[in-house]
């Protein structure tokens, strides 16, 4: 099985103790609006193709919980479920119980087997940022794909490790950009296909942005961050306009992601 550049204390650490690292949401700002145009076509597809009004929905390596929120609130008819094996977990809980959204939630570690109630459950198994962490990236994409219901879709989103933004992202943030494998746009296509997945699709999210420092601490991090920040929020969201739809295919975007469906015949 593939190891994770991680560990269990990295993720602990990085959510921390206390209030919610991520606590909310945009869908005029960031990258919500583009992942809503996402789960639109995916979830409308599995629909189409499986008869099934409401759908059951995993993230994997949910953390503190925010994805989950996002799909309890902006999607009908959606059993939301979340797996994680760090101690946000709680956090995640606590979301859940504060909002009054009916979280479902795994504690458990996806380098193991499901447990057996699992395995062919969701109609859509979803990941935000995991799969990178991997060695060996399709070995976590095949487990993931065992609690796929045939018609199900397999979506994951990750960091674009191409062009522009992989350039400045590698130069200034290594701290962060070491608990990374990269993984090409065509590369992330390529290993949905090797693991039995049909109709699949690359696309790009987000509209062009120079990505920002992770955990800024030196002095020339916190001033180049602001720098960014400015630049981002001042000059490049008015140059280009919000991602109305996902044949849209900018560069330097922050995103990339692949979805592909189970075949019914299995």
């Amino acid at each position: 099985m593939s190891t994770e550049v991680t560990s269990k204390k990295y993720w602990d650490d990085y959510w921390g103790e206390g209030e919610a690292k991520f606590p909310t949401y945009s869908l005029t700002s960031g990258l919500f609006s583009s992942y809503k145009l996402l789960l639109d076509e995916c979830f409308d597809r599995i629909r189409r193709q499986t008869g099934r009004t409401r759908l059951s929905v995993i993230d994997c390596g949910c953390g503190e919980g925010l994805i989950m929120r996002f799909i309890a609130e902006q999607f009908e008819d959606v059993e939301v479920w979340g797996i994680e094996y760090s101690d946000a977990i709680e956090k995640a809980r606590g979301m859940g119980e504060r909002l009054n959204l009916p979280f479902n939630l795994v504690c458990g570690d996806l380098l193991k087997e499901w447990d057996p109630q699992f395995i062919g459950k969701f109609d859509a198994v979803i990941s935000f940022g995991l799969i990178e962490h991997f060695e060996r990236p399709n070995e976590i994409l095949s487990q993931m794909a065992k609690a796929l219901t045939p018609g199900g879709s397999m979506i994951t989103v990750i960091p674009n490790f191409e062009g522009l933004f992989h350039f400045f992202w590698r130069l200034y943030d290594r701290k962060n950009y070491a608990y990374h494998i990269p993984v090409a746009f065509d590369v992330l296509g390529n290993l949905h296909k090797e693991i039995g997945l049909e109709n699949i699709r690359t696309v790009r999210l987000g509209t062009p942005c120079i990505p920002g420092i992770h955990n800024p601490t030196a002095m020339w991090e916190k001033i180049l961050r602001r720098i960014i920040v400015n630049i981002n929020g001042r000059i490049l969201k008015k140059i280009y306009p919000r991602q109305e739809d996902l044949s849209q295919s900018y560069r330097m975007v922050p995103a990339v992601a692949a979805f592909g469906f189970k075949p019914d015949n299995d």
